[in-house]
């Protein structure tokens, strides 16, 4: 009676230890790891997870550096996505969940996809100028405007061509007028027969009578 009760109060003290003190296994990764690779953190845990965050990190296992992955893991995920972000080399995982502190195994890291950041001198920039017109700044072709009641230059123009145009038909006109004139006086005078003769035997008679008058004397 009395082995019984002690095997009861020792499965008893099992269940109520594990369930206060958890225990986490974190997986190995499968080596090499290529550097850039966004790979998946597994761990299990047995026993009653904690409820406080835990601290995720990856070290060095030759130079003792420490990277932290995340210092708010939720270990209860039991998984965390991690682009690896390191330099070639041995490391392991270490999950720290308040109480203890567990590693995983070693893991080589080798040089992959991710390069670690170069500070290399940035080229120099010539600045480009563009050249934008303002279409607010563009002059109005001037204008010229003419006061009501006074003549242009042009219209003045005008206006002495046309005068000078008829003035000079006039002239033209008369002209005209006076050679046809002339020319129907003189076929008057041709169509008159003995007008001409009897004219000249007149003006020399009269000459005659103004030399021959001081000798009648």
């Amino acid at each position: 009676m009395a082995s019984f009760k002690n095997a009861i109060f020792m499965i008893f003290f099992v269940v109520c230890f594990s369930s206060v003190i958890a225990e986490v296994n974190i997986t190995t990764p499968n080596s090499p790891v290529p550097n850039g690779y966004a790979m998946t953190i597994t761990w299990l845990v047995y026993g009653q997870p904690p409820t406080q965050p835990g601290n995720l990190t990856i070290i060095n296992i030759v130079t003792g550096d420490v990277k932290i992955i995340d210092n708010q893991l939720n270990i209860a995920s039991l998984s965390k996505i991690w682009n690896v972000t390191v330099v070639p080399g041995n490391y392991v995982f270490s999950i720290n969940d308040g109480k203890n502190i567990t590693t995983s195994g070693q893991f080589t890291v080798s040089q992959g996809i991710y390069s670690p950041p170069v500070n290399t001198p940035r080229p120099s920039v010539v600045p480009t100028v563009t050249i934008v017109s303002d279409p607010t700044n563009v002059q109005a072709p001037a204008t010229v405007t003419v006061a009501p009641g006074s003549i242009s230059s042009s219209k003045i123009i005008i206006i002495v061509a046309v005068v000078g145009s008829i003035v000079g038909a006039v002239i033209i006109g008369i002209i005209i007028w006076l050679i046809i004139k002339y020319l129907k006086n003189r076929e008057e005078v041709l169509a008159t027969p003995g007008t001409n003769a009897e004219r000249l035997e007149m003006e020399r008679n009269e000459n005659i009578n103004e030399y021959q008058m001081p000798y009648k004397r």
